[in-house]
């Protein structure tokens, strides 16, 4: 056998090698994504604070990190996909502070200042959104689906790690921020893993008269959830204010730490 067949036969075994890794880490991807969408409802559902929210958040938190983990290695080792990269660092993202807002409620942690986590991650993303907003604007002969979701997404996490960042240095004053916020963030990453699913598998077998309320679909299920959550606190706290009585949120534990 020549050298130069030597070459082709390993080069071969090479590409073979790589397409079942591919093939394997597709599945696992879709199956780390398809265990968010069942467990996003399931969260939600429980009883705040109980023990299975927050076991199950803890699940979902590690399934969304697996999600953008097999998502960025895939666009290394098969093919760049920008809108699967762009919507996995948006549901992590709102995930990852959705989550870290629960152990910065307390005085210890200086009322939401973040440490060095907080502040590496979000200064990462705040990075990539200021990339993805460049590139959607000034890259010349971008096609245009690709310039409006490179401005769209990039325009959602830039909002977000900005104002993040000015939340580490300037904490809310109000007692409740944290909760807020958590319910914004989590249901907010659901939204995104929503779309990433109803993008990839329905989009594509619905006429294009409907592609819009594909994409929006999520958020108008779900964004009054996080309005009609938001209201019934506030107005649980407002209440509590007026009638000078302990403030009872209706959780099942004062420990979110344990998440």
């Amino acid at each position: 056998m020549t050298s130069g067949t030597c070459g082709s036969a390993l080069a071969f075994v090479k590409v073979e090698g790589m397409d079942t890794f591919n093939r394997l880490l597709i599945i696992a991807h879709v199956a780390g994504g398809v265990g968010t969408l069942i467990l996003g409802p399931m969260a939600m559902m429980a009883r705040k604070g109980g023990k299975r929210h927050v076991d199950w958040g803890k699940l979902y938190y590690r399934l969304m990190m697996w999600v953008l983990i097999s998502a960025i290695v895939l666009s290394v080792t098969r093919r760049f996909v920008f809108f699967l990269v762009a919507v996995t660092v948006l549901s992590f993202y709102s995930t990852f502070t959705g989550v870290r807002c629960l152990y910065q409620k307390g005085k210890a942690a200086a009322n939401a200042r973040g440490n060095w986590l907080d502040w590496g991650i979000t200064g990462l993303v705040f990075l990539f959104a200021l990339g993805m907003l460049g590139y959607g604007l000034f890259t010349p002969r971008v096609p245009l689906t690709l310039a409006i979701l490179s401005t769209v997404f990039g325009s959602l996490l830039l909002i977000d790690s900005s104002r993040d960042l000015l939340r580490y240095r300037r904490p809310s004053q109000d007692p409740l921020w944290w909760l807020y916020y958590h319910i914004s963030r989590m249901i907010g990453s659901y939204i995104a893993a929503v779309t990433a699913f109803a993008v990839n598998q329905i989009a594509p077998r619905v006429s294009p008269n409907l592609q819009l309320w594909v994409w929006i679909g999520p958020a108008l299920i779900f964004v009054p959830l996080i309005i009609g959550w938001k209201i019934h606190y506030r107005r649980k706290a407002k209440r509590s204010r007026r009638d000078r009585t302990p403030l009872n949120l209706g959780l099942a534990t004062d420990q979110p730490s344990r998440l």
